[in-house]
């Protein structure tokens, strides 16, 4: 079962190919390969956006939240830990050479 999702990920983003999902969905992918060597995280998954359009979208750096009915509620980020999120999630990004813009991402992954 799956449902609506937002997903809050501070690092890069990526949107990507039928071709690369393939790659991506096992894990093969060589952003994620290097995520992994230097500790960081990646999710991966098909959104709808404004348009209807499908975008496939992966996402490089620290989970901070993911949002709905199968997941959080709600949660509490301190200006504190969300600093640590940023400090060590652009170290990591540079360690592995990551290109694009770091920023705090939330994506509305509907389900469809």
């Amino acid at each position: 079962m799956s449902a609506d999702t937002c997903i809050i990920y501070f690092g890069v983003r990526y949107d990507v190919t039928p071709d690369e999902f393939e790659l991506i969905e096992s894990k093969r992918d060589a952003r994620q390969i290097a995520a992994r060597r230097v500790g960081l995280k990646s999710y991966w998954g098909i959104f709808l956006g404004h348009d209807r359009k499908i975008k496939r979208l992966l996402f490089v750096g620290k989970e901070v939240a993911i949002f709905g009915p199968e997941n959080l509620l709600s949660t509490k980020i301190t200006p504190e830990h969300l600093s640590v999120i940023i400090t060590e999630t652009c170290e990591q990004l540079r360690l592995a050479d990551f290109v694009g813009e770091v920023a705090l991402h939330c994506e509305w992954l509907a389900d469809i």
